[in-house]
């Protein structure tokens, strides 16, 4: 990606701003990096030309695996006639908020993912914001220590490094190690009392871990049989030939929860899929809802 000047001095437009997007990564055990976002302005130019295609603007493209999380979606968008030019510094630094909350703004112009090319005038404002890559496995696996990291270098939030990975921060931003254990006990314990029964009976049984299949999933024996087992518990789940999605306890997650802010959340939530034993993150889906 070429840096800003060149940019600028090759196109009639000036940039508000190109940055990271701090939480829009697929939150996991390893998490996905993060995706970024702009705005630009048209500028020194009677008008310009624009168009984008692209995917991913209200379904991510970028799933997770083996319990991590998806990323965010992409935004992408216009504020016609803004001019941040002719504004007051306080109104300037209004259009350096998020892409999420531009277009939110009074006279935004959201876009869906294929956007014809179209004139824009000077003062014109077009931003956009794109996916990150998908986590992989459970968030309350990670690292304690990587996610102060994350939160130091404002890649994740203090507050999703709380409630998504469970990690507990002293004000200097080190880890309050056995309050971080504690807590994500709890949040297993919690996951587990909110979600749904599974639509089978579970094989009640410990298991004897033989080999890893996907993620904390192990081929396994118990009873007699082979089974899908929890690698963290030994628990033994189902059949090895089954669908263990139809075995476990599971329960709807609104993508805002996450960081998710650009999601369609009015027909789009995350089903989380839990190891009935321990409570680990086995699965996440995506679950059309309305």
């Amino acid at each position: 990606m070429a840096d800003i000047e060149m940019h600028e001095a090759n196109h009639p437009v000036v940039y508000l701003f190109r940055r990271q997007r701090a939480d829009s990564c697929g939150h996991g055990f390893m998490r996905g990096g993060v995706g970024g976002e702009i705005a630009v302005a048209v500028h020194d130019s009677s008008q310009w030309r624009v168009g984008f295609r692209g995917i991913g603007t209200e379904v991510s493209t970028t799933r997770g695996l083996a319990g991590g999380y998806p990323a965010d979606s992409a935004r992408t968008g216009f504020i016609p006639g803004i001019d941040p030019f002719k504004r007051s510094p306080a109104e300037y630094a209004k259009l350096l908020r998020p892409v999420s909350e531009l277009a939110r703004m009074d006279g935004a112009q959201p876009q869906k993912a294929l956007i014809p090319p179209r004139l824009l005038a000077p003062g014109d404002v077009y931003y956009t914001a794109w996916c990150g890559g998908g986590g992989y496995g459970d968030p309350l696996q990670r690292d304690p220590k990587r996610v102060a990291k994350d939160v130091q270098a404002r890649l994740v939030s203090r507050e999703r490094g709380r409630d998504t990975y469970g990690v507990v921060l002293n004000a200097d931003g080190s880890v309050q190690e056995e309050a971080t254990t504690a807590f994500r006990a709890q949040m297993r314990k919690a996951r587990l009392a909110g979600a749904e029964s599974p639509r089978l009976k579970t094989i009640q049984s410990r298991a004897r871990l033989e080999r890893p299949v996907h993620g904390v999933l192990w081929l396994a024996e118990a009873q007699g049989q082979q089974v899908l087992a929890c690698g963290e518990c030994g628990t033994a789940i189902c059949p090895d030939q089954a669908d263990y999605h139809d075995y476990v306890p599971a329960k709807l997650r609104a993508p805002a929860s996450l960081g998710h802010e650009t999601v369609r959340a009015d027909w789009l939530a995350y089903r989380e899929y839990f190891c009935p034993g321990c409570g680990v993150l086995l699965d996440v889906a995506f679950e059309q809802i309305n």
